[in-house]
């Protein structure tokens, strides 16, 4: 048993650990793409809005992640169904 909790535990950290690096990595994209806000800049053409939309809640719930694994996985799957 105690085999199985540690290889849960290592499973958690690397997960846990590859939402920061994403979350590094990709949030200045997302502020540098301009204003953040969707539906804002008229420029802007619904798809790029619709992703305005989706990428915060993946970023919630990369974040929720770290804590409560199942609320931010319904989070995530939920901004995927959009």
């Amino acid at each position: 048993m105690k085999v199985k909790q540690s290889k849960i535990k290592i499973i958690k950290w690397t997960a846990r650990l590859l939402a920061l690096g994403l979350l590094l990595f990709s949030l200045p994209f997302y502020f540098g793409y301009g204003n953040p806000v969707p539906f804002l800049n008229p420029d802007y053409s619904f798809l790029d809005n619709l992703w305005l939309l989706i990428f915060p809640l993946v970023f919630i719930s990369l974040a929720l992640g770290w804590k409560f694994e199942k609320l931010a996985g319904g989070v995530c799957q939920e901004s995927c169904r959009i």
